[in-house]
């Protein structure tokens, strides 16, 4: 049986287009990996869409991101074939936004 434990942490930069209400977007990422075992830290791509609806003083808006990325096990288990870690994955984003007055 093998386990892993886990965290991830992206330092993203996108490129947005907005169309009315709906935007896409395109970015690039650095993903840090804290996990056990052992993963090596790798760049990855994405893509989004979404929609963003505004009220009064907020804003409400859902998007969806599908993001691209690989990387590799550090100190591969001989009896495992591949260190390869696919962690291609889709998220989906949902809040709110709110004004402060005078800022």
């Amino acid at each position: 049986s093998f386990t892993s434990d886990s965290n991830l942490f992206p330092i993203e930069a996108t490129g947005m287009v907005k169309l009315g209400m709906l935007y896409a977007g395109v970015g690039a990422g650095y993903y840090i990996f804290d996990s056990s075992p052992d993963v090596d830290n790798n760049f990855g791509f994405y893509g989004l869409g979404g929609i963003d609806i505004g009220l009064k003083s907020f804003s409400i808006f859902g998007e969806a991101k599908w993001t691209s990325l690989s990387t590799e096990l550090k100190d591969v288990d001989p009896d495992f074939e591949s260190g390869d870690v696919d962690a291609d994955g889709w998220s989906v984003n949902i809040g709110a936004m709110f004004d402060v007055p005078g800022m």
